[in-house]
């Protein structure tokens, strides 16, 4: 992946105003961008996405321009090819799993899955290990089932990029784990780039081949890590060195 970024945001809110002003370029697959909350981790993928438009800027996947406000290029979300998975999953309560992964390919179920695409469904819900919850709904779902079922969403596309919102943030330390390889082994089997932002230090030690540490909406540093390196990283960061 050959990611260029380069963004300026400024946000207001209950008389607070929030300045967004970082440029990073990375041409690493595992992307972690670290900081503590309220630093403008959410904002920067979420302007990646198309979710959010930035002030002033550029961003670059691949050599294909998402934004550029000074050439007037901004694409939206859904043309982007970029998944997405948010912090909370953001499944639809009233949908059952085969449905949540559905509505990635449609955009709408105003119809209801189509047989062919229900197939389609199916199978790839089996490589989630989760064909036999396909009829299942998300209350019905553990937290990692959840999480699982919003990756098949965000992966059924094909993207170019995976951006994942604090997403391990809603599990118990166990799971966090056990997940955290999960996650590993998806990104190997589908070969797709992936930007994670976290607050948690340990998110690194698993993905954070190339890092931008971010503080009240500026860029620290960045730096790319091998794993045997990220220990001592994260012992510099718990530190505050």
């Amino acid at each position: 992946m050959k990611l260029d970024v380069a963004i300026r945001k400024k946000l207001s809110a209950e008389g607070r105003v929030f300045d967004l002003d970082i440029a990073f370029q990375s041409v690493e697959d595992m992307v972690v961008i670290f900081g503590p909350s309220g630093s403008g981790k959410s904002v920067t993928i979420q302007t990646i996405a198309g979710l959010r438009d930035p002030d002033a800027g550029r961003v670059v996947l691949n050599g294909r321009v998402l934004f550029d406000r000074q050439a007037g290029i901004d694409l939206p979300a859904r043309a982007r090819n970029i998944g997405y998975v948010f912090q909370d999953y953001a499944l639809f309560p009233h949908l059952s799993v085969a449905q949540n992964v559905g509505f990635a390919m449609l955009g709408n179920l105003a119809g209801g899955l189509h047989q062919s695409v229900e197939a389609e469904v199916l199978a790839f819900l089996r490589s989630f290990e989760l064909h036999e919850l396909a009829r299942s709904y998300p209350r019905q779902l553990s937290g990692g089932q959840r999480q699982r079922v919003a990756l098949a969403r965000a992966l059924i596309r094909k993207p170019a990029l995976l951006l994942l919102d604090e997403p391990f943030a809603a599990l118990d330390p166990l799971l966090r784990k056990k997940m955290r390889q999960e996650l590993l082994d998806i990104r190997a089997r589908f070969a797709v780039p992936m930007i994670v932002i976290t607050h948690d230090p340990e998110d690194l030690e698993f993905f954070a081949d190339y890092l931008v540490l971010l503080d009240a909406g500026r860029i620290k540093s960045t730096r790319s890590s091998t794993r045997a390196e990220r220990g001592r990283l994260i012992e510099q960061l718990l530190s505050g060195s």
